[in-house]
């Protein structure tokens, strides 16, 4: 193996899984997009919603992509770059989440009649509102998980934490 090289050991295992997970972020990312660009007019109580489906469904099909093709990169120094501009990416998309959930929640339980005043789209509210519950869910589920094995870790000894190398530690 060359220097420049990255070992792709488990290349393989990944390859079968991306095209199932890639599906499923790829669609909803672009749902965010097409409901933002749809009804971007239509939360006069919050107009930042549909901007903040636009920007994170972008900024999710760009933190997807790159994701994906780092594991296809043999060069070090491209991968490198690569890694460092995915960073970017994917600080970008925690800063937009974090401003969407402050303007998705702070009008919580908004008038779905355009007559009345606290108007604001049912559809394009209640993907807003569910997608960042989900990914909260998500996020509290992952991270008790990770409580899990490392208790198991210390309480058996498995070394489970112990066996990935550091070049596979790589956010999808």
């Amino acid at each position: 193996m060359l220097r420049n090289e990255i070992p792709a050991e488990n290349k393989d295992r990944y390859i079968i899984k991306l095209p199932i997970f890639l599906c499923i972020y790829t669609i909803l990312y672009i749902a965010m997009i097409v409901v933002g660009f749809l009804y971007e007019t239509e939360c006069p109580l919050q107009p930042l919603i549909p901007f903040y489906l636009k920007l994170q469904g972008i900024l999710g099909l760009m933190s997807r992509g790159f994701g994906t093709v780092k594991y296809f990169i043999e060069d070090r120094t491209f991968f490198c770059l690569l890694v460092t501009f995915s960073f970017v990416i994917y600080l970008s998309e925690l800063i937009i989440f974090i401003l969407g959930s402050i303007w998705v929640y702070s009008i919580y339980s908004p008038n779905f009649s355009p007559e009345e005043d606290r108007y604001c789209h049912k559809g394009t509210y209640l993907f807003a509102f569910c997608y960042l519950t989900i990914m909260y869910c998500l996020l509290v589920f992952t991270f008790l998980c990770g409580c899990c094995i490392a208790c198991a870790d210390i309480v058996f000894g498995s070394h489970i934490m112990g066996e990935a190398k550091k070049w596979q530690v790589v956010l999808i």
